[in-house]
């Protein structure tokens, strides 16, 4: 479940990572994608290192989603 910080905490590196992919990928998938990787996250990652590894593993997966695409 998203919390608020959660809710922000996506949103923050949907923005970022949307400068990178937004020509390749939509939005609304940049977004799932973030949410997605926030969920698998959850309770794997000390809570210092969340925003981080969420941001690392977000951009890893569009990299991928990305490339599949061209």
């Amino acid at each position: 479940m998203l919390t608020h910080r959660n809710d922000d905490l996506v949103t923050a590196v949907s923005t970022s990572l949307a400068d990178e992919f937004g020509g390749t990928v939509a939005a609304h998938e940049i977004d799932r994608v973030v949410r997605d990787s926030l969920r698998d996250l959850h309770g794997r990652v000390v809570s210092e290192a969340v925003t981080d590894m969420l941001r690392r593993l977000a951009h890893h997966r569009l990299h991928r989603l990305s490339a599949a695409r061209a």
